[in-house]
């Protein structure tokens, strides 16, 4: 049975940065330090990165990423991969 998730150690570090940049964000506007919250923009932002990236211990075809960049590129041209 295959994951789902085929990289799940990046997955887990980007949302673990999300999670802790909200926990920052609750913490910052209910102390009224609202520069927490300016510094846990770039957090997330990170984090939505790490959600969008791979493994270093797979490659582009265990992730289908080389399939899509094949298909994209022929998409619209009406030829045969």
């Amino acid at each position: 049975m295959k994951a789902p998730i085929k990289s799940w150690k990046t997955n887990a570090a980007g949302l673990g940065m999300i999670l802790t940049a909200l926990g920052a964000i609750c913490t910052g506007i209910s102390k009224d330090e609202y520069d927490v919250v300016l510094a846990a923009i770039p957090a997330i932002l990170g984090g939505i990165g790490l959600l969008n990236a791979r493994d270093n211990d797979k490659t582009s075809e265990e992730v289908g990423a080389q399939q899509k960049a094949v298909a994209r590129a022929y998409e619209g041209t009406g030829e045969e991969k």
